[in-house]
């Protein structure tokens, strides 16, 4: 019979595992067709994580209606949906700023000069692209922060229309 205790070697696989498929979706960032994929599944992720914030407290509630305190065990969700909807915003900003670069942006300032600085001037050029980082980044917290305001303006109404309905 296995183990039910987690091991060193099984946390540094889950964790390798992790950064592999965050890298692995960045780098599909780059490539025009992954941009709108990823645009769509961020956008499509981003309205379950908001069913999600709406559902999951009320669900708790319903199956431990005794326990005032019972949403407080369970912390750790709150946490998974809060980078959830982070990183939904981020992966969204992100490929759509990608998306704007490829078909509208002036790409001519990208011109990269053959010499001895030529390696400057491609430096020079690519340092811009920590822009996109920090567009995307705050894209992330405005949609956590547009979510939250979302869930507690609407969320009640929305879950006593759903149950009207039924």
């Amino acid at each position: 019979m296995p183990s039910e205790e987690f091991t060193k070697e099984d946390w540094e696989r889950l964790n390798n595992y992790a950064v592999e498929k965050t890298g692995s979706i960045l780098e599909s960032a780059e490539h025009p067709h992954f941009v709108k994929r990823n645009l769509i599944v961020a956008g499509v992720t981003n309205l379950g994580l908001v069913a999600a914030w709406i559902l999951i407290p009320r669900a708790i509630l319903w199956l431990f209606p005794n326990d005032p305190g019972v949403l407080a065990e369970f912390g750790v969700i709150y946490v998974f949906l809060i980078l959830g909807t982070f990183v939904c915003g981020f992966i969204f900003a992100y490929s759509a700023v990608k998306l704007y670069r490829l078909y509208t942006a002036d790409n001519s300032a990208t011109k990269i000069d053959s010499g001895i600085m030529s390696g400057f001037s491609y430096a020079d050029n690519r340092d811009r692209n920590w822009k996109i980082w920090l567009i995307a980044a705050a894209a992330g917290v405005v949609n956590l922060l547009l979510v939250r305001v979302f869930v507690n303006v609407l969320g009640q109404p929305l879950v006593d229309l759903f149950w009207q309905l039924n």
